[in-house]
């Protein structure tokens, strides 16, 4: 599914820089086609895609490209699917414009000038597939108390329309119609959840970062739409309404609806690292959990960690982070150990509280965080 909508003028960006590869195709030789796919997880119904037909660039990539055996494959939103006739392969690119071959765990690292075409492609396609990131007080102004606009679920691309009935400090709002509710639940497997989904939020033609949730709850206002009471729109630096605290899970999938969400976690501190992986666990996000472990080596390991997370339901911390070192310390090392207790609710079992600790580690001062090892592991509780 495509988001055929986005603003004019980025599709005639996109298509003027493609007119040239187009028009030098080569029809005596066998169509040669590239494709580039933008979606926020591999399994993501709701996509953005774009195709260039060039002998040239395909060539150089499967002919000239640099192959290099490796273990690790990307984390990355972004696939090229080469094809010629009948043949095609999918590849997933870095953010370096290298592609990864899953089937012989190898890198292709095309010709300089193939991976700045690359780059730019993929700049402009994911520019159109995601929403703008705006802050709060952008957002309360640009949509307004009884305002409708259109919600885009990022995961499925069900689209549902809204009014925005009050808030303050995020937006209370309401499907319109019986059929949106309909929709809206579709979009939660039926069953209405407190859980934060990534969503557009489109209005006058503009796409905006947001997260949901999915429960009806407090005041009512729309009559005869199946919904009673309303549910929560957040956006950048917007805060619940009950304690006043910017809710870290609704962030996140505001970050991962304007594409950004991996440059959070890049950026992200040793104890955001943590909260975050209490996030992962709940939200049942297995990509979101892989951006944080230093060691990805295959797909084994991916299989292992989403087996494990669905042993557990719900874990939470109950204790404040505690640790030998103070911000500006931990900012000059490259391993820090993170102390946090918790409550775990497993599948089927009752509540425990644990105490495990986080160890981070980073290979200089300018990488990111991530969790090299967990002592007494919540993923090996059976």
């Amino acid at each position: 599914m495509r988001k055929m909508s986005k603003a004019a003028l980025v599709i005639c960006c996109i298509f003027a820089a493609f007119l040239q590869e187009i028009v030098h195709a080569d029809p005596s030789k066998p169509e040669a086609r590239i494709t580039l796919i933008v979606k926020s997880s591999p399994d993501s119904a709701f996509h953005s895609n774009l195709t260039i037909y060039s002998e040239s660039i395909l060539k150089a990539i499967l002919d000239n490209g640099i192959h290099k055996k490796t273990n690790h494959k990307p984390i990355s939103d972004t696939y090229l699917i080469a094809a010629r006739q009948r043949w095609s392969k999918t590849y997933r690119i870095d953010s370096f414009a290298n592609l990864f071959d899953e089937q012989f765990n190898e890198t292709i690292e095309p010709p300089p000038f193939v991976k700045e075409k690359l780059s730019a492609y993929i700049d402009l396609l994911r520019r159109s597939h995601y929403g703008k990131k705006i802050s709060w007080n952008e957002a309360n102004h640009m949509i307004a108390k009884k305002s409708k606009f259109s919600v885009i679920d990022l995961e499925t691309g069900l689209r549902f329309q809204v009014q925005r009935r009050a808030g303050s400090s995020h937006a209370d709002v309401q499907p319109l119609t019986k059929q949106d509710t309909a929709i809206m639940k579709k979009i939660y497997q039926g069953k209405w959840s407190w859980k934060r989904r990534a969503i557009l939020v489109q209005k006058d033609n503009q796409f905006f970062a947001a997260s949901m949730n999915g429960m009806p709850h407090g005041g009512d206002g729309i009559p005869n739409n199946d919904f009673r009471g309303h549910f929560c729109i957040h956006f950048l630096n917007s805060a619940t309404h009950g304690s006043g605290n910017v809710d870290l899970t609704h962030q996140l999938m505001v970050y991962k609806a304007a594409g950004k969400l991996q440059e959070y976690i890049e950026q992200a501190s040793p104890y955001e690292i943590v909260d975050t992986f209490f996030i992962a666990v709940n939200q049942q996000d297995l990509e979101l959990m892989k951006m944080m472990f230093l060691d990805l080596k295959d797909q084994q390991f991916e299989w292992i960690l989403q087996r494990r997370m669905n042993n557990i339901k719900a874990i939470r911390k109950i204790s404040n982070h505690i640790s030998n070192y103070d911000e500006e310390e931990w900012e000059n090392l490259l391993s820090v150990p993170v102390p946090v207790t918790v409550s775990i609710y497993q599948a089927g079992g009752g509540e425990q509280k644990l105490s495990f600790i986080f160890q981070l580690k980073r290979f200089s001062l300018t990488d990111p965080w991530k969790i090299d090892f967990i002592e007494t592991d919540p993923f090996t509780l059976e």
